[in-house]
């Protein structure tokens, strides 16, 4: 049953690679390649363990974390592959349907990932199980490297999707400004109580080495980039002191990087001296290394970011209005000059918005109670006689001019019902509200 199993995972692992088959050669070899760096650490796990029955017996704890990692290594480049297929296809539309699901999967991949990390690091990372015969000093590196690298590639999917999520598949800015305050709230939470879990698991020895203190920083810079991260994502541009927020945190998490760069490294060996102290400078190394984890993916993934928009724009494989469609790539690939200019708009956008024509609120439309119970769907905010509405071409949906018309930049279809936005030569046949 587990060699049917192991079949059917590698099968699962090849899915992505037939897209490829303009490239016969290419195709073949990431073939190879996938499988090879699939099954490498559980052939030599097995190989290993095979011909001597006490290491069998020694190293039967490690059986389940290398079929486990297998598992990840053979389905990752399928999940990858998935994600990169669904942002390139966002570029033209965004449908908050779509954008949720991908969040939440994107949240359980990535949860999936830091898990199998984090165990790497506890199993293989322990200096009291550096000498046992189970592995080898190349396989504990390459275990490490691997799903440090996966873990990495899949933050960075993570922050650029839900970035999308949280912008464009959210509706209403008062629905985004709850969410983005529920999950700093949370974050904060959560990190809090990581805190109180490190101060509580020092061990009965002294410790050579101040890897507390350390671990205290590198837990609240996590809590500020959340925070700057949600708020950002979640309101508005500028707030009500004049501040441009995209730029702000845009300055902040590129000075981010090079400090907590730093950091990251001197709390690795922090830890590993710690670890290697006899007289129990530590008790549970298991927040050490959770906290170690956390940081390692948001630093990493925010350098992986970075340098690949600057290579891609380098490289001329994307363009700047490409990087302004995403609100997270933004803050990390264009300079804060090109941030506080924002964005161009196409023509085929200019046109969208030249079809909505403002008026004011005709009440022969809308029921006696309308100023009392309806909101604009876009911010849910209510309507007033003063405001100038937009009654949208063909359904007649109403909404607020400003939302509507922000709304008409990135999208063609209504808000409410998706009814597509007649072309020009269209518009005179259809009867809309007198100005």
């Amino acid at each position: 049953m587990q060699k049917e199993f192991e079949l059917f995972l590698i099968l699962i692992s090849i899915t992505p690679l037939k897209r490829l088959s303009m490239r016969p050669g290419w195709t073949l070899a990431l073939f190879f390649l996938q499988i090879f760096l699939s099954m490498f650490p559980l052939v030599y796990f097995q190989i290993v363990t095979s011909n001597n029955e006490e290491t069998m017996t020694q190293c039967s704890y490690l059986s389940d974390y290398f079929a486990f990692l297998f598992f990840q290594l053979s389905l990752f480049p399928f999940i990858m592959s998935k994600f990169l297929h669904f942002l390139r296809s966002q570029r033209a539309n965004f449908q908050d349907i779509r954008l949720s699901i991908a969040a939440v999967s994107a949240t359980i991949c990535l949860f999936f990932c830091s898990a199998v990390r984090l165990r790497t690091e506890l199993l293989l990372n322990d200096p009291n199980t550096a000498e046992t015969p189970c592995f080898s000093s190349f396989l504990q590196f390459y275990c490490l490297f691997i799903t440090r690298i996966y873990s990495i590639i899949m933050g960075t999917i993570w922050m650029v999707v839900m970035a999308l999520f949280l912008r464009y598949g959210l509706l209403s800015s008062l629905t985004r400004r709850k969410i983005g305050g529920a999950l700093s709230l949370f974050t904060w939470v959560y990190i809090g109580y990581v805190i109180y879990k490190v101060q509580t698991s020092k061990g009965p020895g002294e410790c050579q080495v101040n890897i507390f203190a350390g671990s205290v920083r590198a837990l609240i810079n996590c809590g500020i980039f959340f925070i700057l991260y949600f708020v950002t994502m979640c309101y508005d541009e500028i707030d009500r002191f004049g501040i441009h927020l995209q730029v702000v945190t845009s300055f902040f998490l590129k000075l981010f990087i090079p400090v907590n760069l730093f950091w990251y490294v001197e709390g690795v060996e922090a830890l590993n001296k710690a670890r290697e102290q006899s007289s129990g400078c530590i008790s549970d190394p298991f927040y050490f290394c959770l906290e170690l984890v956390l940081y390692e993916w948001i630093v990493f993934s925010l350098l992986f970011s970075l340098a690949g928009c600057v290579l891609a724009l380098k490289y001329r494989l994307t363009t700047i209005e490409n990087l302004r469609a995403n609100p997270f790539l933004m803050l990390l690939g264009l300079s804060e000059e090109d941030i506080a200019e924002g964005p161009r708009i196409p023509q085929s956008a200019e046109n969208n918005v030249a079809l909505l024509n403002p008026t004011v609120i005709d009440t022969t439309k809308h029921p006696g109670s309308f100023f009392e119970k309806a909101v604009c769907p876009i911010c849910w905010e209510s309507f007033s006689m003063e405001q100038r509405v937009v009654y949208f071409p063909g359904c007649e949906h109403v909404f607020h001019e400003p939302c509507i018309k922000a709304w008409a930049r990135a999208h063609n279809t209504c808000p409410t019902c998706r009814r597509n936005l007649p072309e020009s030569t269209e518009m005179a046949e259809i009867s809309v509200a007198p100005q």
